[in-house]
């Protein structure tokens, strides 16, 4: 007993390191690959601003082809080295009173771009009195992005909303819900889409892109705050997530 305890110590020491040293490479290639991406988007933007006479209209569709795709390979990128954060255990936390209102109506305007030209509608609705929420602001904004964006990622036509909840009495927010009339999940598919490079179509035709890391991160960031995310989907009938403010207690603020 006491070799084959001996042997299991060595093999979770090796789990360990095999696993401390792949967030370490990610972390360092993410870092390396930052800097000649936002040199590239960065340029890009000065060659775009307007001079007569030097672009055309191919030209600075070409420029704009380039930013944009630099763009997303940055946001990839952020993904990667977020979750090599939250795997080493040293994401950042800093809590705060947050108007939860004002930071959804913001991140929806933000993302209204996204569905310019399609048929999918996004509303938000809060209840009459609402306070502050003991969160990350930033980070809440994250998860928020992630969510509603994996939401106009799988909806093609419909709609949209994100729904706040709060204490008839108090006002404490109590969930925050983002529900689509989307293309759903799979039931076979529902365990595992919080899984680090997992997508909730797996087949080797998927129509949509993604490293499979939004949901991930975001259900990270939620339990670092003391908060849950949750799921209900049915194949073709769209998906709920749900963010519950008070399953359980948040750090304090240091």
């Amino acid at each position: 007993l006491e070799a084959q305890s001996r042997a299991l110590e060595e093999e979770r020491r090796r789990a360990e390191d095999a696993s401390r040293a792949k967030s370490e490479f990610l972390a360092r290639m993410s870092h390396e690959l930052r800097t000649p991406l936002n040199a590239v988007v960065g340029f890009t933007n000065v060659l775009m601003k307007p001079r007569e006479g030097l672009l055309g209209s191919r030209e600075r569709d070409y420029l704009a082809r380039i930013r944009d795709n630099g763009k997303h390979l940055l946001g990839l990128i952020n993904d990667v080295l977020d979750i090599s954060r939250i795997d080493e255990g040293t994401m950042d936390i800093q809590l705060g009173q947050v108007n939860l209102e004002d930071l959804v109506r913001s991140t929806a305007a933000q993302l209204e771009g996204r569905l310019s030209g399609s048929r999918v509608r996004l509303s938000v609705s809060f209840p009459r009195v609402l306070g502050p929420l003991l969160a990350d602001e930033a980070r809440m904004r994250q998860i928020l992005i992630n969510l509603v964006g994996n939401a106009i990622k799988f909806t093609e036509d419909g709609w949209i909303r994100v729904e706040v909840a709060a204490d008839l009495e108090t006002g404490a927010p109590l969930t925050l819900r983002v529900v689509d009339s989307g293309i759903g999940i799979p039931s076979e598919r529902i365990e595992t889409i919080f899984e680090a490079f997992e997508q909730v179509d797996g087949s080797p035709s998927r129509r949509f892109g993604g490293t499979g890391l939004g949901l991930a991160i975001s259900r990270a960031l939620c339990r670092l705050q003391g908060f849950d995310l949750s799921v209900e989907s049915e194949s073709g009938k769209g998906s709920t997530f749900t963010v519950r403010f008070r399953l359980a207690s948040p750090p304090r603020p240091e």
